[in-house]
């Protein structure tokens, strides 16, 4: 039995479930380098992104409206909710605020294949804000399955651990996209060749991409 704190964000169903894809995924992130999982008990999908890839966006300076709260505050209390909701915006606004969010740059998508022959059980998605890990566990007859993730901040990097109780349980692919502008997933097609590189070598998977 999983023993879990009041730090962590416990879910009972996989991401694959609701039919909306990467959007009820698990994420993990260190501020620059983050991952978001999802899938089910026999697929799982891995999508990797860097801040620093984002484009098109304008992260414009917030000029000092903490004046506002006492306004906010003041309406909250002579209980006008709604005016009260759109004070920050207002006052932004007067300042010339405009920020715009960037588009969603990746660094690749990673498919995981496992054997699922059969119904699983217990089955766990939990994110662990208090150490930036994530993990999926679930159960296919008597074999326990673990997958966890992990954000490191200070290597800056994402790392993964697969666990099986089953001898040769899963099986690894991969896909790469350039973005997912509008929230679609936009795969790279062999013209763009020049846009990203994998290869194997010496055991390991090397990625590269190339950013305009």
């Amino acid at each position: 039995m999983e023993k879990y704190s009041k730090y962590d964000i416990i879910m009972k169903r996989p991401a694959s479930i609701f039919c909306n894809r990467w959007r009820d995924g698990t994420p993990v992130g260190n501020g620059k380098t983050g991952v978001v999982f999802y899938g089910g008990a026999g697929r799982d999908y891995m999508i990797f992104s860097r801040g620093d890839l984002w484009v098109n966006g304008n992260d414009a300076p917030v000029p000092d409206v903490s004046y506002a709260l006492d306004i906010m505050r003041k309406l909250q209390k002579e209980g006008k909710y709604p005016e009260a909701n759109f004070v920050m915006y207002n006052e932004l606004k007067k300042h010339g605020y405009a920020n715009k969010l960037a588009d969603m740059r990746t660094l690749g998508r990673v498919e995981m294949l496992f054997e699922c022959n059969g119904v699983y059980s217990n089955y766990r998605r939990v994110i662990h804000t208090d150490t930036s890990e994530a993990e999926v566990t679930y159960k296919l007859g008597k074999d326990r399955h673990k997958r966890r993730v992990l954000a490191s901040r200070k290597r800056d990097i994402i790392a993964i651990s697969i666990e099986s109780e089953k001898e040769n349980g899963f099986s690894l692919n991969s896909g790469f996209y350039k973005s997912f502008e509008g929230g679609r997933e936009n795969e790279l097609e062999e013209s763009d060749s020049q846009f990203a590189q994998y290869r194997v070598d010496s055991g390991c998977y090397i990625y590269s991409s190339k950013h305009e």
